[in-house]
């Protein structure tokens, strides 16, 4: 294959990728700018908001494991159509959903259909980018969907409580459609492709069958957690999960009930979480190439300067007003930020070391896993947290605690992972 056509295909799968997964954040983080108006509506409490937004990530997490599996086996471009349009759908019956039980069997929908995004897109980039290099930035850069996608999420649903306080039905119908138009755009999109996927060597489309042929997953995944090093990566999965989206689920509502905003102010100034979180895994991608080359040290490092921030925090969230409601966004951004940098290790880096083996998609899928089943707890017990203390404080020094639990985890596993990065250079070097 010609260069030239080889970073044409690799672009337009990479932008393809990133429209997709855009789109599934919007789909997923407009939620929490709703709160407050389904709140003020009668249809939710603080407490059964809770159980929703768990349901969501046990949805999520339960569907990244069978997925993840699915996905050694099925196309991406099946799997990634059909959670696309399935997650429209489902946003779609939320916004008409007559009370809160049917609200939350939606988002529990919407949680399973948000799970075909995910691993797919990591064997996507692991099978049809032209080279290594390509792979690697692509991984990185995917993860500017996610403030992309979740400034969408804020922004759109804030226009429209600014003419609408109320109108948070409309919100889930607007974000609903988008999903849907994506998954057209991405059918397309790969039948266009499909001169290009096919024209490489590891194409899935080439390699389907043989690996349909294959008895992989559970019981090799399992012999990869437990003999293959993942144990420790396992483990900080679930303290990145308790610190990433679990945090950002609250702000919204955290902002109201602390600062008095309206529930248009809070998503307007919720926006700068997920701008200043871009920085969070090019800053992680720059300090893992140029200081550790580890991907657990780098996460261990991500961990430790969320603590700082988090302490930072603590010390300053009782200033009023607006400038404290800055303060404390730029610190909660921080966070964030940080641990979307040790997500970006753990979810993208180091399942593209399974790569060879085709486990990618199951060992990203079962990652991200963790990282949602540890969210949809620690998401339901904020809730608690937050709803039975008239300060945020005890909240906090909860999430203190998760980043020390991280920062030791993802310390003790570096140096295990350390011997595996040192065996695979080996083989390298004895293949060359």
């Amino acid at each position: 294959m010609e260069t030239k056509t080889a970073h044409r295909g690799a672009r337009s799968i990479f932008l393809l990728c990133f429209l997709a997964y855009t789109v599934g954040y919007i789909t997923r983080h407009h939620f929490e700018t709703c709160i407050s108006p389904m709140c003020a509506d009668g249809i939710l409490t603080d407490a059964f908001t809770g159980v929703i937004l768990a349901s969501f990530k046990i949805a999520y997490g339960a569907g990244q494991l069978v997925n993840g599996l699915l996905g050694t086996r099925i196309s991406p471009k099946y799997m990634i159509a059909t959670g696309l349009i399935g997650a429209g759908a489902a946003n779609i019956l939320a916004g008409c959903a007559p009370n809160a039980t049917v609200l939350l069997i939606c988002w529990i929908l919407n949680g399973y259909f948000q799970s075909m995004l995910w691993a797919p897109i990591i064997r996507a980039f692991a099978e049809w980018m032209p080279d290594s290099n390509s792979t690697y930035k692509a991984g990185i850069h995917i993860s500017v969907a996610i403030p992309a996608g979740t400034v969408l999420a804020y922004l759109l649903p804030a226009l429209v409580f600014t003419f609408n306080p109320t109108g948070w039905r409309i919100v889930f119908i607007l974000c609903g459609t988008l999903p849907l138009a994506a998954g057209i755009l991405w059918l397309g999109g790969m039948q266009a492709l499909s001169g290009y996927i096919s024209a490489l060597p590891d194409a899935v489309s080439k390699d389907s069958t043989q690996k349909e042929k294959k008895k992989v997953p559970i019981l090799s995944l399992l012999g990869l957690i437990f003999g293959g090093g993942l144990i420790f990566v396992v483990i900080s999965a679930f303290f990145n999960g308790a610190l990433r989206d679990s945090v950002t689920d609250w702000v919204p509502r955290l902002f109201s009930g602390l600062y008095g905003l309206s529930s248009s102010d809070s998503a307007f100034l919720s926006i700068l979480i997920p701008i200043i979180s871009v920085s969070g895994s090019y800053i992680a991608a720059f300090l893992d190439q140029k200081l550790f080359r580890n991907e657990m040290l780098t996460g261990a490092s991500m961990f430790l300067l969320s603590l700082v921030s988090l302490l930072l925090l603590l010390c300053t969230i009782q200033l009023s007003g607006i400038p404290g409601a800055l303060i404390s966004t730029l610190l909660i951004a921080i966070t964030i930020s940080l641990m979307w940098g040790a997500n970006t290790m753990f979810l993208t880096l180091i399942p593209y070391h399974f790569k060879e083996g085709g486990m990618a998609s199951a060992v990203s899928g079962f990652l991200d896993a963790c990282v949602y089943f540890s969210a949809a707890i620690s998401t339901w017990m904020y809730g608690l947290i937050l709803q039975g203390s008239s300060t945020p404080n005890r909240l906090i020094t909860v999430w203190i605690g998760v980043a020390v639990g991280g920062l030791l985890c993802s310390t003790v596993g570096g140096i295990f992972w350390r011997k595996r990065l040192k065996k695979e250079k080996l083989q390298t070097e004895g293949n060359i």
